[in-house]
């Protein structure tokens, strides 16, 4: 016959074997109260605050609701603490504040701590009668096996419980990161993704899942995808930029941090992907890197047009003094005509290199931009072709902005022309449109990436349905001769660029091919401006001059043909290479010179810096600042100043001197 130990596990095993769980303690301790014999049986765990949570209970008529209770003042308190406890009659009476016995009517309680692998207590089960009961020797061995498969199945359940914790940890953090995570398995198929990886591409995460890993890159991503596959089954973990494809269809600039995923056995299983979407900042680097070109190429392009200009104020000088005196029928005239034309057609050349670089002479005044705009999109109607329609959709009432009214209709007129031009033979709509605009501090950033001031600012925006451009072109768009039209020069854009970067504003274009083309201006708008006095008519030019003319300038060139200019009229001229020079010799003499002409730009000691130091010497001196710089660069407080543009003619030269000589 099976022993009384034998029979207690088989019927364990035979009433546990399929269960788990809940259902495993509910086996459990109806199994223990069959062996044993008792009315009642429970499992408890020992739980915080010195209580017990029994997790099933066993009541002889069927299975009670799991509760807890204090262990104080129970033989419960006994068995937690490591002993098997055996009361086999009035149990009651050793325990009088244990108010369950007496509501039960409890005469015996059989108790063995559950231990876990670790040797800690971390339950107890326990077999209650309502009849005294005699001793069980084998209690220690029959209820051990009990206990031995309740600790194994709270461990269980444990490692469970934290498996479940940590796998909503890791949704938690998985699904509420900024980053995109993609795991993808051994055969680049996706076997997950999160909402943000999802969305940066433009799909639900369902949408993702199952599919290749090929799927969201071009040709060329899928060969470097193929190579990197290769490096992670080698264990290699990297971080690396990387360009996926949107739903779209459009580019997405992504930093990736990669790692190998394996096996049981250590193998390849797949990647891990956390995934930053840069597309914005890889587009702001762009910005700022188109930012440094254009300021290289602005202060190269000035600085050729200002060495140009100075070369350029010999050759129409000395032209136009040939021009003098070289009779009309003499056959030198005529090539005399052809240089100064020439040499203009160059000046031209060199004030739109100036207005690229937004160092061009400007004169800034109130300036009605819908009148304007009109006016231009009038004369841009008369010349336009079949099928090229231009609408206005203009902000209601008048917008004032301070500016050059030349170079705000050599903008308009810019912007609109390639408007045209880019409709082609097919015809199509270019929209001139404005709107007012208050900008914050980081609302707009300027001209390529340049912030700009807070402000009330005026948008205009050139629009077009034509051919439009690819990413490439409409980056190079500003640069200096940069073109797409044959036998174009490349400035006409280049100089809209710089007309509106000295005007404080900014210039962007975009564009997409087959989806035309916007320009989009910004332009401070004149607040509380009053229209200007009319300018006074400068008295007649003086047939001969008199008195003596302090000239510096440090181009050899423009001195000699001022000189000659000056001389021709009467007036004697003293030329000096500096502004240093031109203060000493001026020091010396202040009362013999009828004028000054200093060049604004010199080695040294500028001209501005020469004019302040000669006025401390005689307050209203008469002096002509020369430059082919912008007129900012002339104090507004400077008076007794006149401005000469450079490259001149020789009209000009005489009108300033006039000007200054009253």
């Amino acid at each position: 016959m099976p022993t009384f130990i034998a029979r207690s596990i088989i019927h364990l095993l035979e009433a546990t074997s399929s269960s788990t769980g809940e259902d495993f303690f509910r086996a459990l301790v109806r199994s223990m109260a069959e062996v044993l014999g008792t009315r009642y049986a429970f499992v408890g765990e020992v739980a915080p605050g010195e209580r017990v949570q029994v997790r099933a209970i066993w009541t002889g008529a069927g299975f009670g609701a799991p509760f807890s209770y204090a262990q104080a003042g129970t033989p419960c308190a006994n068995v937690t603490v490591g002993d098997c406890c055996q009361y086999t009659s009035d149990v009651q009476a050793a325990f009088p504040d244990d108010r369950a016995l007496v509501e039960m009517g409890i005469h015996a309680y059989f108790g063995l701590p559950i231990r876990g692998t670790d040797g800690r207590v971390r339950g107890l089960l326990v077999a209650m009668d309502d009849q005294p009961r005699e001793p069980i020797p084998e209690l220690p061995s029959v209820l051990g096996v009990f206990a031995a498969r309740a600790a194994a199945e709270l461990e269980r359940m444990d490692a469970e419980d934290a498996l479940r914790a940590s796998e909503a940890r890791y949704r938690t953090i998985v699904s509420t990161c900024a980053e995109g995570v993609w795991l993808i398995d051994a055969a680049g198929d996706t076997t997950f993704v999160n909402g943000p990886m999802a969305r940066m591409l433009g799909y639900e995460p369902a949408e993702m899942m199952g599919r290749p890993v090929f799927d969201f890159m071009d040709d060329a991503g899928r060969e470097r995808t193929l190579a990197n596959i290769e490096r992670r089954k080698r264990g290699v973990a990297e971080r690396h930029d990387f360009e996926l494809r949107h739903r779209d269809g459009r580019p997405v600039q992504t930093w990736m941090a990669t790692s190998p995923i394996t096996d049981a056995a250590g193998g390849y299983a797949g990647a891990v992907a956390m995934v930053t979407d840069v597309t914005e900042q890889h587009a702001l680097e762009a910005r700022v890197r188109e930012a440094e070109k254009l300021e290289s190429l602005g202060l190269l392009a000035g600085g050729i047009a200002h060495d140009f200009n100075n070369l350029l104020v010999g050759v129409l000088g000395q032209s136009e003094l040939g021009l003098r005196r070289a009779p009309v029928d003499h056959p030198l005239h005529g090539i005399l005509r052809s240089i100064r034309d020439a040499a203009e057609r160059a000046a031209e050349l060199t004030r739109q290199l100036l207005a690229y670089a937004g160092k061009a002479p400007k004169i800034a005044e109130p300036v009605d931009l819908h009148r304007a705009i009109a006016e231009i999109a009038g004369l841009c109607r008369a010349s336009a072709g079949v099928g090229v329609a231009i609408e206005l959709e203009l902000d209601p009432g008048p917008v004032a902005i301070l500016a050059d009214p030349a170079a705000l209709t050599q903008v308009l007129l810019n912007l609109i022309t390639n408007a045209m031009q880019a409709l082609g033979d097919r015809g199509g709509t270019v929209t001139i449109s404005t709107r007012r605009a208050r900008l914050d501090v980081d609302d707009v950033r300027g001209v390529a990436g340049q912030p700009l001031p807070a402000g009330d600012f005026v948008v205009l925006e050139v629009r077009d349905d034509g051919v439009g451009m690819d990413a490439e072109t409409c980056m190079r768009v500003f640069e200096p001769f940069f073109t797409t039209k044959r036998g174009g020069r490349g400035l006409g854009l280049a100089a809209v660029h710089g007309i509106v970067r000295s005007h404080g504003g900014s210039i962007e274009a975009t564009s997409a091919p087959g989806r035309g083309s916007t320009f989009t201006v910004h332009l401070p708008i004149a607040d509380g401006v009053r229209a200007l006095d009319d300018a006074t008519t400068p008295a007649a030019v003086a047939t001969r001059g008199r008195g003596t003319i302090l000239l510096a300038d440090d181009e050899p060139m423009v001195r000699e043909v001022v000189r000659l200019t000056l001389e021709e009229l009467g007036f004697a001229v003293e030329g000096v290479g500096d502004g240093r020079a031109a203060i000493e010799r001026f020091a010396s003499a202040p009362a013999a010179y009828a004028a000054v002409m200093l060049d604004v730009t010199m080695p040294g000691l500028g001209g501005v810096e020469a004019t302040t130091a000669i006025h401390s010497l005689r307050p209203g001196m008469p002096v002509v600042l020369m430059s082919g710089f912008t007129t900012d660069v002339v104090p507004a407080d400077l008076a007794h100043v006149t401005f000469l543009s450079k490259p001149f003619r020789v009209e000009a030269l005489v009108d300033a001197l006039e000007q200054a000589l009253g």
